[in-house]
């Protein structure tokens, strides 16, 4: 079995239709095709822009949907007419096969077709260019995996590592390459509670301390700036184990 993780950029007027189709016909036409498991991660009026996503020009595409694929064979000819069904719901579109890690599993998950609580964190990451792709892991997975753990209010972290890329923003100049997708479940309040996101409610040197070994932690893996990011809310529309 292999996993797939399709990007779907639209504007954000449009975040509702896709939420919509991947809630509905979208989602059903993917399940009807031998899906093995289905997750979609979609921006919808249940959360609110990232704190400290950088600011998006009004009308410019920005993530509005991750769809997660668990399929028996991911290669070009058997995985044709998911593309399709993705590739309708937005402005544009990248899928990646990817290995799966999960640092943290919920110890309840959400039922079948119910959203999950919270909100979950996507995040792009792309290899900055002074680090080769074992050092970028070990910085990334060796050491930043746990500190994310320690300093933050996550019930789920999913990594998911590309091993090849396909889609029209696969290879898109201004994107870049991604190398990892990543997936941090916070609870509710971590939207609008920088306390609550650091795990640190209630105490302030925590919170910049929380803040502080975090910020100094991505430095060693990811480029300066803020990475192609979104909030989403979470739905697992069948179980692939």
């Amino acid at each position: 079995m292999e996993k797939v993780v399709y990007v779907v950029w639209a504007p954000p007027e449009e975040h509702r239709k896709v939420a919509a189709g991947l809630r509905g016909p979208a989602g059903q036409k993917l399940l009807d095709r031998s899906t093995r498991g289905l997750q979609i991660n979609v921006v919808d009026d249940a959360v609110i822009p990232p704190l400290f996503a950088a600011p998006l020009e009004a009308g410019q595409p920005a993530i509005a949907a991750v769809v997660n694929l668990w399929l028996d064979s991911a290669r070009d000819g058997a995985r044709g007419t998911h593309d399709d069904i993705v590739a309708g719901l937005g402005s544009t579109w990248a899928g990646y096969l990817v290995t799966e890690s999960e640092p943290i599993v919920p110890a309840e998950p959400p039922e079948v077709g119910a959203r999950m609580e919270g909100f979950a964190q996507m995040v792009l990451l792309r290899r900055p260019a002074h680090l080769e792709r074992s050092a970028w892991l070990e910085a990334w997975q060796g050491g930043h995996t746990q500190v994310a753990i320690d300093t933050q209010s996550t019930f789920r972290y999913v990594q998911n590592i590309v091993a090849r890329s396909f889609g029209p923003m696969a290879h898109d100049d201004e994107l870049g390459e991604i190398w990892a997708v990543v997936e941090e479940c916070f609870p509710v309040g971590a939207m609008t509670d920088l306390a609550v996101f650091y795990d640190a409610v209630g105490d302030e040197e925590r919170l910049k301390r929380h803040g502080a070994l975090m910020m100094e932690s991505v430095g060693r893996f990811m480029e300066p700036g803020s990475p192609p990011m979104t909030w989403t809310s979470e739905y697992i529309l069948r179980r692939w184990r």
